[in-house]
């Protein structure tokens, strides 16, 4: 091998393993949006409302100022009783955001608490409801529709069960907050 090549081959040896620093900073990491959502549990748990409201991005703060997130967290823990701990998370990808369930075990029952984050790693969703069961079936009827909350619009699809017994059961999906499957606990027609 010539001087020449010699020199080729280091140099773009060099310029390759320089490279891999810098890419691997801009990937995310594995588990990051789990420890984002598990901090912002966290800031609830220890009333610091602002610092929680700061991990919001736009849309989420103006439908959910900090002093609205302290209502709703202690709403929360009104009927959920004493906040206890973190038992686990899961991670589930839809088209527009990532969603973390942080499932936590409160004095009279568990919650999943929905954290979904935008491409930016802004939370654009949060959503508190009972730990995971599993999502009824039977013949399906589909209603969509809206929701304002102070300005805001979302837009909501229920999709509602048909049971043998004749009742109904059924889940909300809040598309543009990256919520979907979430059961609802009553169904009247």
């Amino acid at each position: 091998m010539s001087r020449w090549n010699r020199l080729y081959v280091i140099v773009l040896a060099m310029l390759t393993y320089s490279s891999l620093p810098a890419q691997q900073k801009t990937e995310p990491q594995v588990g990051s949006l789990e420890r984002s959502a598990g901090s912002f549990v966290s800031l609830l748990d220890k009333k610091e409302y602002v610092k929680a409201a700061n991990a919001f991005d736009a849309a989420m703060l103006k439908a959910l100022p900090a002093s609205e997130l302290k209502q709703t967290w202690e709403k929360v823990v009104f009927q959920a009783g004493p906040y206890k701990k973190q038992i686990s998370s899961r991670r589930e990808t839809s088209d527009k955001f990532e969603s973390v369930y942080v499932t936590c075990e409160f004095a009279k029952m568990k919650l999943d608490i929905q954290v979904a984050f935008d491409k930016d790693g802004k939370i654009a969703g949060l959503f508190f409801k009972p730990a995971r069961q599993p999502t009824p079936s039977g013949v399906e009827e589909i209603w969509e529709g809206a929701i304002e909350v102070n300005g805001v619009k979302f837009p909501l699809v229920f999709h509602l069960f048909k049971q043998k017994d004749g009742r109904y059961a059924g889940t909300m999906d809040s598309p543009d907050q990256g919520s979907t499957g979430n059961l609802l606990d009553a169904v009247i027609i």
